[in-house]
């Protein structure tokens, strides 16, 4: 066989089966979201965020079931609470809804001082409800 098309053959083999020029400075594929330890560069859902989200509405809802929305508390309106607000402790999904509807509300409430109501939240509780907002 000629010696030109055996280069030929071996020169087209390798461009076959070589890279597809998709990377980046560093030699990384442009489509690769993973990151050198493992992990994910966060642009495809993990399922980390939404865990962090639950776990952070936890924190926030373990605060409003007990001190915002039980029997006479301002955010119970089933037992006559005042406020604007429905947080009933006995329904997290209901209590979750209306929270996330009006969060701008609440960080404004709880930083100016005006929740709770004739009490103080610690600086802790503060931040697990404004960490929670965050999340969202």
């Amino acid at each position: 066989m000629n010696r030109t098309v055996l280069w030929s053959l071996a020169l087209g083999l390798f461009v076959a089966c070589g890279d597809d020029g998709d990377q980046n400075e560093n030699g990384d594929s442009e489509n690769d979201t993973s990151t050198a330890d493992g992990g994910n560069d966060g642009t495809e859902n993990d399922g980390t965020e939404t865990e962090n989200e639950d776990a952070l509405w936890a924190d926030a809802w373990s605060i409003f079931s007990t001190r915002c929305g039980t029997a006479g508390a301002c955010h119970n309106r089933s037992s006559g609470g005042p406020g604007g607000l429905s947080l009933p402790s006995d329904d997290e999904n209901t209590s979750k809804a209306n929270a996330e509807a009006l969060k701008d509300n609440i960080r404004s409430e709880i930083s100016s001082g005006g929740m709770p109501k004739d009490s103080t939240l610690s600086t802790e509780d503060r931040a697990k409800i404004t960490d929670w907002i965050d999340s969202l």
